[in-house]
């Protein structure tokens, strides 16, 4: 009974990461401020992957001039911006992820064949 009081009180006090997704990045637009991509992508840039060994594929850049730039990394994508002297989106970008972890179930097949 201990542990299952233990156990709520934590789930619901407990900090919780921000919920960042990929499939946020792209409602990301040039003119944008920072807070307004903060509030798009679900928190401030940074590093939401999992695991390190999850790493980006380099993607593109749009826009104009670059004062100050911001990156946010998770699982499923990452996406970059530049800000001018406003607080405004003048550049943009986004890329892939690529997950290099070992995959037990190919290194398996690679050992013992098919």
């Amino acid at each position: 009974v201990v542990f299952v009081v233990l156990g709520w009180v934590a789930d619901f006090q407990w900090p919780r990461s921000p919920k960042v997704k990929a499939e946020r990045f792209d409602s990301v637009r040039l003119g944008m401020t920072y807070e307004e991509v903060v509030m798009m992508v679900g928190g401030p840039s940074g590093d939401y992957r999992t695991d390190e060994r999850i790493q980006p594929l380099r993607g593109f850049w749009r826009g104009g001039p670059v004062v100050r730039l911001e990156h946010w990394l998770c699982d499923d994508g990452e996406v970059f911006i530049a800000l001018d002297e406003n607080d405004r989106v003048t550049n943009m970008g986004s890329g892939w992820m690529v997950d290099m972890r070992p995959n037990r179930l190919r290194w398996f097949t690679r050992q013992f064949g098919n």
